[in-house]
């Protein structure tokens, strides 16, 4: 069939007129979507939780990292074993949120819940009933249940507890004493961490005297009249090195004191009987030779023959 000139035109007309209407649709369909991914927010993408292989308690603190994990942090909560955590620090790509007592002991799972939608992490940590140092960690707690972070004048004084604001970076968080030091800090990186001269192994717990001589303290109060194992080491982290001491105190009593190098663990594994109330101080000093490259950390496991599983024995 052949075409007059006339009839081309209006085929092209009416070609170029669906050719618009499908641009303007695509625009205006653009449009629509990315304001409903306005509303709706980003929809994050979840890599892990750390601690992850740890055995983690009811107060300690978990950092759940990934891709926009963080974002719109107002209308974000999270579950833990179906039990809502607290949020405490977020950054875009990680959030921090503290671990809310179970019943049982076992695997859980964590859910980040958003506008977006929900996303799961599936077992991301084994739940556990005993008492650990940098597991057990709170950075928005002092005290915190069994524990409480400080300092003392020396190894024989006192415990006073920091009161002070918390300190948090991509790579620390913790209890500080006014002016700096002394610090009892933990590592919340998946990673070993480099930050000022110090190698800080991930997870760890960690404690830094001050110039004056006072020493860092971690205390942990028994919660049960019952035999108690307790076992773990003190090990300097500053290959300067660290040159500071370790000691561990029941009720003001030494029970255990070491000198501590770099990269050197000075162990220990005591069996005690604790009356409910007993107090065990974990104290950093500086050796006696400034406190300068003396970032000490620790591993702190306490179990008891009688063992409390949130109020119930």
């Amino acid at each position: 069939m052949t075409l007059n000139p006339s009839q081309s035109s209006d085929r092209r007309q009416a070609g170029g007129d669906i050719n618009r209407r499908v641009v303007a649709f695509a625009a205006m369909a653009m449009c629509m979507w990315m304001s409903m991914s306005a509303v709706a927010g980003v929809i994050p993408i979840p890599n892990s939780v750390f601690p992850s292989g740890a055995n983690l308690g009811g107060g300690g603190s978990v950092v759940i990292s990934g891709t926009n994990i963080g974002t719109d942090i107002a209308n974000t909560t999270v579950t833990i074993g179906g039990v809502a955590a607290t949020i405490f620090a977020n950054s875009n790509d990680d959030i921090d949120v503290t671990v809310p007592a179970r019943a049982t002991s076992g695997a859980v799972s964590v859910v980040v819940h958003k506008t977006s939608g929900a996303v799961l992490i599936s077992d991301a940590f084994l739940y556990q009933h005993d008492y650990r140092g940098a597991r057990d960690f709170s950075n928005t707690a002092n005290p915190n249940g069994p524990w409480q972070y400080g300092w003392s004048i020396d190894r024989a004084a006192p415990f006073q507890l920091i009161t002070d604001p918390v300190v948090r970076s991509s790579c620390i968080q913790g209890w500080v004493k006014s002016g700096g030091i002394p610090a009892v800090l933990r590592s919340r990186s998946e990673v070993l961490c480099s930050l000022s001269t110090w190698y800080w192994p991930e997870g760890r717990i960690g404690a830094h005297p001050a110039p004056d001589g006072s020493n860092a303290v971690i205390r942990f109060i028994a919660p049960e009249t019952t035999n108690y194992h307790v076992s773990g080491d003190f090990t300097g982290i500053d290959p300067h090195p660290t040159t500071s001491d370790g000691a561990i105190l029941q009720n003001g009593v030494e029970l255990f004191s070491a000198n501590v190098g770099y990269n050197a663990p000075q162990t220990f594994d005591l069996r005690l009987d604790l009356t409910a109330g007993d107090t065990l101080d974990f104290k950093v000093g500086t050796g006696g030779n400034g406190f300068s490259y003396d970032q000490t950390t620790l591993v702190i496991v306490i179990t008891g023959d009688i063992l409390l599983v949130d109020g119930l024995e």
